[in-house]
């Protein structure tokens, strides 16, 4: 009988934990998600703020001050410098737009012709098809929708751009006041529960960290191998442009690899089309059975219990959740020992 109520018990702490963790999740990550990446971001930190407090002497405020503002000086460099690139691209780009027009056109014309010949059409008749239907485009309707996106598009980087500069102002607080919070959440009512939830998660957040690596190192090595063998000129760049696409929830390697194999299966060379497909299927499998595999063995969870959680999370909270599922998890499972510990105790207390 005692087992049982065990289990009762048990099963009861269960429902309540992962339904306090959905909700959390669901309703409460939106709106303090600025101060979670602000927390993770400070952490990630911590090494060069200690080396800043111990070696050169420096208070937390001031060794987050002086981090902060030189990392921020790096990213808006390289925002700077990436958008003169860019603007001069697009300089150039319009000043030989004559003759690039007229290579697109070429491209077209014989990709229309490719397909016409594999499937015994009339030759011209794609390209004729293509040119009424430019003709017959609403130029003040596709303007209004640009005009539309651009709003829209200015807006999403107004919102991104507060994102930003509350994570950064919450992330100087966070290291700023570290050892006093630290202090606070020790002599809390709480402390040692949350303390062990933290600490769990912390630790799946290294698994995963470790897996995106050790997976983006095997996607760069088998996108080099076979772009180099497809006779893909700059093979190294666009191997490492891939493996970081791959590391990214709302993206992935068929984003880059896909298209670009169907343009070369269109033109005829199907050699390097097959090459693309065979490329991305490794890529693939290599994600779905050494992720859940690596965090698993990390994390302490077994790879199937991975694999469900991440799709339990995909399905619950979209792309995202295949990142936060083994994270709610985790925190889900710490939750419910943590309950069934204190109503252990305060029946023994009872007794």
């Amino acid at each position: 009988m005692h087992g049982y109520d065990d289990k009762k018990i048990t099963l009861i702490a269960g429902i309540i934990s992962y339904t306090a963790v959905y909700v959390i999740i669901r309703y409460g990550l939106p709106l303090f998600a600025p101060f979670v990446a602000a927390y993770i971001f400070a952490w990630s930190l911590r090494p060069v703020v200690n080396f800043c407090v111990v070696r050169l002497r420096m208070k937390n405020g001031s060794a987050a001050l002086v981090t902060l503002a030189v990392l921020s000086a790096v990213i808006i460099a390289i925002i700077c410098s990436v958008g003169i690139s860019t603007l001069s691209g697009l300089g150039k780009m319009a000043t030989v737009w004559s003759n690039c027009q007229k290579g697109i056109v070429k491209d077209i014309r014989q990709t229309c012709c490719y397909i016409e010949n594999g499937m015994g059409l009339k030759d011209g008749i794609l390209f004729d098809r293509l040119g009424d239907y430019a003709e017959n485009i609403d130029i003040t309707h596709l303007t209004s929708k640009i005009m539309c996106g651009s709003v829209s598009a200015a807006v999403r980087s107004a919102q991104w751009l507060v994102f930003i500069i509350v994570v950064f102002i919450a992330a100087f607080y966070f290291i700023k006041d570290k050892n006093e919070m630290d202090e606070k959440r020790a002599s809390s009512m709480f402390g040692m529960e949350i303390n062990r939830i933290i600490g769990s998660i912390y630790t799946t957040g290294i698994a995963y960290l470790k897996a995106q690596m050790v997976i983006m190192v095997i996607t760069f090595i088998v996108c080099f191998i076979g772009f180099y063998f497809a006779g893909i000129k700059y093979a190294a760049i666009y191997a490492g442009i891939v493996s970081v696409l791959d590391a990214l929830p709302l993206l992935g390697t068929g984003l880059l690899i896909l298209p670009v194999a169907a343009i070369y299966a269109l033109k005829g060379r199907f050699v390097t089309a097959i090459i693309m497909t065979v490329v991305f299927a490794l890529c693939y499998c290599t994600r779905e059975i050494l992720e859940p595999k690596i965090m698993g063995k990390n994390a302490g969870l077994s790879p199937v219990i991975t694999m469900v959680a991440m799709y339990a999370g995909y399905k619950l909270f979209g792309l995202l959740g295949v990142i936060t599922g083994p994270f709610a998890y985790i925190a889900a499972r710490e939750f419910t020992d943590i309950l069934v510990d204190a109503y252990n105790k305060n029946i023994t207390r009872k007794v």
